[in-house]
């Protein structure tokens, strides 16, 4: 029988958002509190519209048929309908959350982002990094203007415990110049 561990990852959890409070104390901080399972980002799918079928399948089709004169190109890309969903609630929390904490609907120009967000799920099965990216996707033009400023992600996850329930606590810090002037870290 081998020797189980203690369970370290709270502790790390918990450490790392207690350091990176205290190195970012000074600067502006957003939190959001999402209830709900969190979903992970879904591939989105590309696919060629009825119109704009390949010229071997348009062949097939009857003369005067409105997809046989469609051009090939017209090519259509979805993002899955529950990322989509998720992402929404999302967006719509952090506008709520942006309002009563005091922070610029699209960020602070010029800022980077430092984001911490400790998720509980269901499983162990999700990956942490797919809700991440659904997270931040879904927080541009309300967090910040675009998720490419945000220069240094910490995800951490955790299965719930007995009687949680899953959501996510995202906390972003605005690093940088801002409206008031520049923050130094």
């Amino acid at each position: 029988m081998s020797p189980s561990l203690p369970p370290l990852a709270g502790v790390v959890r918990d450490g790392v958002e207690q350091l990176l409070e205290r190195l970012l104390g000074a600067c502006p901080r957003l939190v959001l509190e999402l209830p709900g399972p969190p979903v992970s980002k879904e591939r989105a799918r590309t696919f060629v519209e009825a119109t704009g079928l390949p010229p071997q399948m348009r062949a097939l089709l009857p003369k005067g048929h409105p997809a046989r004169e469609a051009p090939a190109s017209a090519m259509r890309t979805r993002s899955a309908k529950k990322t989509g969903a998720y992402e929404a609630h999302v967006r719509e929390v952090a506008r709520l959350s942006a309002a009563a904490q005091r922070w610029p609907l699209g960020g602070y120009p010029g800022a980077r982002y430092v984001v911490f967000a400790d998720l509980a799920l269901r499983s162990d099965a999700q990956d942490a990094s797919n809700v991440l990216k659904a997270l931040e996707d879904a927080l541009n033009g309300v967090a910040w203007a675009d998720d490419r400023y945000v220069c240094q992600p910490w995800p951490t996850k955790r299965v719930c415990g007995p009687g949680e329930l899953p959501g996510a606590r995202v906390t972003i810090w605005a690093l940088g110049p801002t409206e008031k002037g520049h923050i130094d870290v």
